[in-house]
């Protein structure tokens, strides 16, 4: 009988421990049943399947991408960054991936590399709702909120019936003393 233990934290494998015992020892299998059943998991299954995938397939745009959106769900954002740069580097056309890289920036606090991505997403597809929105946010970290407010009139156009769109360009409408 063998048991296979792989330490993979955060996509690295750190090492391998194999061990295996002869039959005719069978409290050895005992112990080893006591550590499986002592395992724990911390992060959420979905996080494991992504970073399980982009493992198998590491040069992969769309199982980077994938791993980057988890991680920007979990709240990681530097760690999401990275996969999502990769995913973009893999696939430069694809605009969804770089409003992600520009979202993931965003939440690290690299407001200048964030507003670079979603001014890339903005040649890629200038009316893409997603990127307007992104550049919209970085306008509103750099300290211009017209000019964020003139980036979501431009996606709400892009996207009427997105109620998120609406709810946001009015409550930064709120903000400025010229619409009050």
């Amino acid at each position: 009988r063998r048991l296979m233990v792989f330490f993979v934290p955060r996509g690295t494998l750190v090492y391998q421990l194999v061990a295996e015992w002869p039959q005719g020892f069978p409290r050895y299998a005992q112990v080893a049943e006591w550590m499986v059943a002592g395992l724990r998991f911390t992060e959420p299954r979905a996080l494991r399947l992504v970073r399980g995938e982009a493992l198998l397939f590491p040069n992969s745009p769309d199982a980077l991408a994938r791993l980057g959106l988890a991680l920007l769900e979990q709240g990681e954002g530097p760690a999401a960054a990275e996969a999502l740069q990769a995913a973009v580097r893999g696939a430069p056309a694809i605009v969804p991936y770089r409003v992600a890289l520009a979202r993931a920036l965003l939440v690290s606090g690299e407001i200048d590399r964030a507003c670079e991505a979603s001014g890339a997403a903005l040649t890629y597809s200038p009316d893409d709702a997603q990127a307007l929105e992104a550049d919209a946010r970085c306008e509103l970290a750099r300290g211009h909120p017209r000019k964020a407010l003139e980036r979501l009139g431009q996606a709400r156009v892009a996207a009427p019936g997105d109620e998120r769109l609406r709810e946001a360009e009015s409550k930064l409408r709120a903000t400025l003393p010229e619409f009050r």
